[in-house]
């Protein structure tokens, strides 16, 4: 994942910090293994805009030196001059959005506890779902691969109000369970 050398980024990208961009820079002639190759490749893409979304997940990637890379890395590396040790996370939820101040690096259960709310929660909170059986609704939320439960109450405001206190608790980001 972070196979490319951070010189080898600074040569063949500039990142824009403030607006998340990131644009082919005139590769040099090292970067190919032909000269055709190089020409070719400079006379169509340096100056350009890069990453294309790759799909479901909405993510730009891009292609260099044959692999697929995450924009959002490259962005992250640039402009914390090293590769990220775990994931990186998008704190507003965007996964378009690569402004250097919407980064940040997180472990797996760092990212996790700043999730969008699932599409198909009823609820309109994450962590609470309505027992049909008891005729309440249940709070609870997972840490570290663990559930815990918060309770059950008979007012859905009850059960939201312990699932946040559960979020502060747990330490999970203020974005978590946003709807989008």
């Amino acid at each position: 994942m972070n196979s490319i050398p951070l010189p080898t980024l600074r040569e063949a990208f500039t990142y824009l910090p403030e607006t998340g961009h990131l644009f082919w820079k005139q590769r040099p002639r090292c970067h190919f293994a032909s000269d055709r190759g190089w020409r070719a490749f400079n006379a169509q893409f340096a100056g350009k805009h890069v990453g294309c979304s790759n799909g479901p997940n909405q993510y730009l990637v891009v292609t260099i030196a044959d692999q697929k890379h995450y924009v959002h890395r490259i962005a992250f590396a640039l402009a914390a001059g090293e590769w990220p040790p775990g994931d990186v996370d998008h704190i507003n939820g965007n996964r378009t959005d690569n402004r250097a101040a919407n980064l940040r690096s997180v472990d797996r259960a760092g990212n996790m506890k700043n999730a969008k709310r699932s599409s198909a929660n009823s609820s309109g909170c994450t962590g609470v779902v309505w027992d049909s059986r008891r005729k309440t609704w249940v709070a609870q939320i997972k840490v570290n691969y663990q559930n815990h439960f918060l309770g059950s109450f008979s007012e859905l405001a009850d059960a939201t109000a312990a699932r946040k206190a559960g979020e502060v608790h747990f330490g999970f980001h203020k974005n978590h369970g946003r709807a989008a």
